[in-house]
């Protein structure tokens, strides 16, 4: 990887030039500090900025066996900075309103003059999770919380279920319309039992947390390792063979190729390509081409053909996908709206008539059951969503998870973490063997560390942040970096509300180390509540970087505020490090 004098990434070099990932930073209108242009192989990304620097537009060409395909999405803000439109493919808009504290309560959408309202009646916890909404279609959907801000109950006409947690704060029980489910687990807190309605499952782990068993209605498979590692050699009857960098090549007899990266480009007769984000943005075989369109944050935004005309549109409401639009027999799209549990994973579609038209049953570790026609008008729907971040892939049965390729039969990933031992000791297992509480949508890069915040105003005032941050060890790099933000805050609380100070962690959605994806806008909304140690739930963006949720905190403070201002890097280091 070669770097700018600003520490920023211009050049990653693979074996060939298929691979090759180019940067190029300030040659686009608005771009000064700004990613202008990303380009892998032949598949090129790039990004346009209002004078504020928010993506006005993501436009990519993408290389299919026979042509390159060509997109763009739009990006629209209103006088707050917030986002305000997004323009698919194929012109189709949503749009989002926003109530006094900055919470969206409208989700409009815009098929070709044709408005359809998908949400109304939207409540939200004092601290910000989504309380309460209707759906477009007339059906209800509220979640309850604990003063943990825990979900205790989802109460869902597709999907209702109710919650019981244990002193470590795992769900041990499940009472679910579609059947309840039981769950156990051990002192490190992996999933061992889950026993439900129909089925039972039991796992056993090695000291490794890789899986020695999993049993199945009695029925039990076995899984073996390579001595000293956590390299999978047998599962069950079947040999599972692995390259020199650990990357799964043969599993369940399909013969599985990776790019120089680690990569997953082929499986089967489907071939696979990315962009300079990492970003899986096509799919071909013998017959067709899929092209995959995403957001800013990583999010799948659309689907188009080997023609560039859109199949699909995903529409995501507080960064959880909600409704889909099907160009398959209706060529303004046909909306269904997504109904979720409590990880963001789809149970249910329901259509515009209230309709239930797809339904899912899920393994613990997330190998569904589809049936896609529980109305039985004749009419198959398909959706590839499965937990946050995955994208089902019918012709290898892995679910493609951003950076990696996610196997739900066995549980682990096909390739081993690229951050190394900073994962975690086992590379291949999925969130810690506990997929009931936990997910991984996305995004390898984290900055973890401290934020101090300094606030004052009764009612109107200013907020500044400060930030010290640093990378797990990723590549053989290391970033360390300290960040300065705020502006002015439209505020409640203490006449003085002074300094307080939390553990925070941000996400870039990049594969890389780069620091200057901290400069920029920042846009940010908190409600804090310390008499010296408290707590404290925000949404925090750093030009491409976001932070959000609940955590504690230590000072004495009493506020809430929001607003726009500026994003800073103040200093930065990349140094060279051992990934263990």
């Amino acid at each position: 990887m070669s770097y700018d004098a600003r520490n920023r990434p211009t050049f990653a070099d693979a074996p060939g030039t298929a691979h090759d990932i180019q940067y190029t930073y300030d040659t686009c209108a608005n771009g000064v500090n700004k990613l202008c242009r990303l380009t892998r192989g032949a598949n090129t990304t790039q990004y346009a900025y209002n004078g504020f620097g928010d993506v006005l537009s993501i436009d990519q060409d993408v290389q299919t066996a026979t042509a390159f395909v060509g997109s763009s999405l739009g990006i629209r803000y209103d006088a707050a900075g917030r986002r305000q439109t997004i323009i698919y493919p194929g012109n189709t808009r949503v749009s989002y309103g926003y109530d006094a504290m900055g919470y969206v309560n409208q989700l409009t959408l815009d098929r070709n003059g044709s408005i359809t309202e998908l949400i109304s009646a939207v409540v939200y916890e004092p601290f910000g999770p989504l309380k309460a909404l209707n759906l477009g279609n007339g059906l209800a959907r509220s979640i309850d919380h604990d003063q943990a801000y825990r979900i205790t109950a989802i109460n869902d006409p597709v999907y209702d279920v109710a919650f019981n947690y244990d002193a470590n704060g795992n769900i041990i029980y499940q009472s679910r319309n579609v059947g309840d489910l039981d769950t156990g687990y051990d002192a490190l807190d992996k999933l061992t039992t889950a026993t439900g309605s129909v089925d039972s499952y039991a796992y056993t782990y090695d000291r490794n947390a890789n899986r020695l068993s999993d049993t199945l209605n009695g029925t039990s498979t076995t899984y073996a390792y390579e001595p000293f590692s956590n390299r999978l050699n047998q599962a069950g009857l079947d040999p599972v063979l692995l390259d020199a960098n650990g990357n799964t090549t043969q599993l369940r007899g399909m013969t599985l190729d990776y790019s120089p990266d680690n990569r997953l480009i082929a499986a089967n007769d489907s071939n696979y390509g990315y962009n300079g984000m990492g970003e899986r943005v096509v799919k071909t075989n013998a017959a067709t081409a899929t092209v995959y369109v995403y957001g800013l944050q990583g999010q799948l935004m659309a689907e188009l053909d080997g023609s560039g005309q859109i199949e699909k549109a995903y529409i995501y409401l507080n960064g959880q996908a909600f409704a889909v639009l099907d160009y398959a027999s209706d060529t303004a799209g046909e909306l269904t709206y997504i109904h979720t549990d409590h990880l963001g994973a789809p149970q249910g579609l329901s259509d515009e008539s209230a309709n239930i038209v797809w339904l899912a049953d899920y393994s613990p570790f997330g190998l569904a059951i589809v049936n896609e026609d529980p109305d039985l008008d004749g009419n198959a729907v398909t959706l590839n969503l499965r937990f946050p971040g995955q994208y089902y892939d019918q012709e290898s049965q892995l679910h493609y998870n951003y950076f990696r390729d996610y196997d739900p039969q066995t549980g682990r990933y096909v390739q081993s973490d690229p951050i190394g031992l900073s994962g975690g000791l086992n590379t291949y297992a999925y969130v810690g063997n506990n997929p009931i509480m936990k997910t991984d949508p996305l995004g390898l890069v984290e900055w973890i560390g401290t934020q101090t915040t300094a606030a004052a105003g009764e009612f109107g005032g200013a907020v500044i942040f400060t930030f010290n941050l640093e990378t797990k060890c990723i590549k053989g790099k290391k970033g360390t970096i300290k960040v300065r933000a705020g502006g002015g805050a439209a505020m409640l609380g203490l006449p003085l509300s002074a300094t307080h100070s939390r553990k925070v962690k941000f996400e870039d959605g990049l594969s890389e180390i780069s620091p200057g994806v901290f400069n920029g806008q920042a846009k940010y909304s908190y409600i804090s509540w310390a008499l010296g140690v408290g707590g404290s739930y925000q949404y925090i963006q750093l030009g491409g970087a976001t932070t959000s949720g609940v955590g504690g905190q230590v000072g004495y403070d009493a506020s809430t505020a929001s607003g726009i201002g500026w994003s800073n890097l103040m200093a930065s280091e990349i140094t060279e490090c051992e990934c263990e």
